[in-house]
């Protein structure tokens, strides 16, 4: 992932940081938009969101329906009708309501895709799969779903310059592939036959496990300690991020 795309990520607009997204949905379809614009940009929040989401909409409609109906009780008439405050005051609670079902459902979208996301990259990123009918095996699924599936990923971001290749059966993930050769010249300088003393030797890169997506990154020296998946920061040994 490019440095221009992890700053997108970690350093949005003004409009849409959380705070203004959450003071926004005092009128809430304008917060709904921010909100599906953040969550359309920045990845990290898109697959770690789901279960607040799911949880803040279960409690907004539940206050909405309690709510809706202590006004229909306070505010219906001796003749059997509601008042003209009361019919307002429903359409408000009701709009919220509605609010509180995309919510939940929205949330639970991104529950599954968060699961997608750290299942596909566990196999593709940290166990180096390539090969489509395997991982179709081992997640369970047909090979045109899982195709599709790592189609999305791939549209998505979370899965950088990657490639299918149908004919070939295989998935080509340029990131693992670069990892895979760093590695590999890591070693190989390591192993040579004149190493340079240990305390002289300049640092390696540095394996390290994101706590957002799971998948294992190899941090250098002097370059940002930024998931290139889902471009959240990582922590590294020492607490440096």
């Amino acid at each position: 992932m490019s440095d221009f795309s992890s700053d997108r990520q970690l350093n949005p607009p003004f409009y849409l940081s959380w705070p203004v997204i959450i003071i926004s949905f005092i009128f809430w379809p304008v917060g709904l938009v921010l909100l599906f614009a953040r969550l359309g940009r920045d990845r990290h929040a898109g697959i770690t969101t789901g279960g607040v989401l799911k949880v803040v909409g279960v409690l907004l409609f539940l206050v909405c329906l309690l709510g809706g109906y202590g006004i229909y009780e306070n505010e219906m008439t001796s003749f059997g009708d509601l008042t003209d405050d009361g019919y307002a005051s429903l359409a408000v609670a009701g709009a919220f309501g509605v609010l509180g079902i995309i919510l939940w459902r929205y949330g639970r979208t991104l529950q599954y895709r968060g699961r997608m996301v750290r299942e596909y990259l566990g196999l593709i990123v940290n166990r180096r799969f390539s090969n489509l009918d395997d991982i179709a095996r081992i997640v369970g699924k047909s090979r045109p779903q899982t195709e599709k599936e790592i189609d999305f990923l791939i549209e998505k971001g979370y899965l950088p310059e990657a490639l299918v290749d149908r004919g070939a059966g295989q998935v080509i993930v340029p990131s693992v592939l670069r990892h895979m050769e760093a590695e590999s010249r890591w070693k190989s300088s390591q192993e040579g036959e004149n190493p340079a003393p240990r305390e002289n030797a300049p640092a390696g890169p540095q394996v390290v496990a994101c706590r957002s997506c799971g998948a294992q990154g190899m941090i250098f020296p002097g370059r940002p300690a930024v998931c290139e998946y889902c471009g959240s920061a990582l922590k590294v040994s020492g607490g440096r991020q």
